[in-house]
């Protein structure tokens, strides 16, 4: 123990205060703080530190129960020793339930005090190990938590991966059924990136892969989710929106992209992107893969029909962006 321990006494009887507190000073070298009334310790408790209290269970104004729970509400993370006269050792369990840590039981005399010391020593010890436990409890949930993301995240994109999509598409599927909802399926391929690869390496294409995933997740609504489906194609599924809304949707996707060109190395680089995409109504579509495949045909016609476009299965007239890409790359 160091002379900096801080302790808090609260016993509204002048003699066993006494004694205690001498007690404390002498075998913890502890600086000791006296109080008489629950009220007093608790309002001792908010304006200061205090390594560890001391406390007679009956108090002139509220007993200890009264102070543990209200030290609880108020998040003062305090170690607790109860002293309790003899008879009152249920009372003590009681304490302990509520979250003291220790308790010492007064005799006829003065002898009782010199069992705070160590009952103090040890609580000290048991808070630490609790806290320690909760520290690595919390740690090992982050940890948990961290892998949990790492399982569904792509490390490229740290878009969703498609592992999670085949967890998330058929719920979504189901709820849209259930629910007599829309869902829209809308896939994403980058126009062009061979070529980018060619010219400047695959390191290139990872680049382009990045930033197009970044815009796409910065354009697409909250309750939207963005998958890197694998190479340069991304799934967006798009809870109770219909076709109209789909295009609108990927429209701006399309227009966003090639309105932020990429520049890699000294070089800007034009990219664009195409977009087919299905929308489930009524039972059109009989499964969620079913859906993803009608999106898939749907991009492939929008690649025919010139890129930078969107296109839906239910239609034949693709849709095409307002934006052109700001260059075409060139090679050096």
């Amino acid at each position: 123990m160091t002379a900096t321990l801080r302790l808090l006494l609260i016993e509204d009887n002048a003699e066993h205060r006494a004694v205690i507190q001498e007690e404390l000073e002498q075998k913890l070298a502890a600086m000791v703080t006296a109080v008489t009334t629950g009220e007093e310790g608790l309002e001792q408790l908010s304006r200061a530190r205090w390594d560890a209290v001391v406390m007679d269970f009956r108090l002139p104004d509220v007993d200890g129960l009264t102070v543990l729970r209200t030290m609880a509400e108020r998040g003062m993370e305090v170690p607790v020793v109860i002293v309790t006269g003899m008879g009152d050792e249920q009372l003590a369990v009681r304490a302990l339930k509520a979250g003291a840590y220790d308790y010492v039981v007064k005799g006829r005399g003065l002898e009782f005090a010199r069992q705070v010391p160590g009952a103090v020593r040890d609580a000290l010890q048991a808070f630490a190990d609790s806290r320690e436990r909760r520290q690595r409890l919390q740690q090992l949930q982050e940890e948990r938590e961290t892998l949990a993301q790492l399982s569904i995240r792509d490390d490229l994109t740290e878009l969703f991966n498609r592992r999670h999509l085949a967890q998330v598409l058929p719920a979504e599927y189901e709820r849209a059924r259930r629910y007599h909802h829309p869902l829209t399926a809308a896939m994403a391929d980058i126009d062009g990136l061979k070529a980018l690869n060619s010219l400047y390496g695959h390191h290139c294409g990872s680049a382009v892969i990045r930033h197009v995933a970044k815009v796409i997740a910065a354009t697409v609504r909250i309750s939207d989710s963005c998958f890197r489906f694998g190479g340069d194609e991304f799934i967006l599924l798009l809870p109770s929106t219909l076709e109209k809304g789909a295009l609108t949707l990927g429209r701006r996707v399309c227009e966003r992209v090639a309105a932020e060109p990429l520049t890699f190395e000294g070089k800007t680089l034009a990219v664009t992107v195409s977009i087919g995409l299905a929308t489930y109504v009524e039972g059109n579509y009989t499964s969620g893969d079913e859906l993803v495949r009608a999106a898939d045909a749907a991009l492939f016609r929008a690649k025919a029909a010139g890129r930078n476009t969107v296109l839906s299965a239910h239609g034949e007239v693709p849709a095409p962006t307002t934006v052109e890409p700001k260059e075409t790359p060139q090679a050096t």
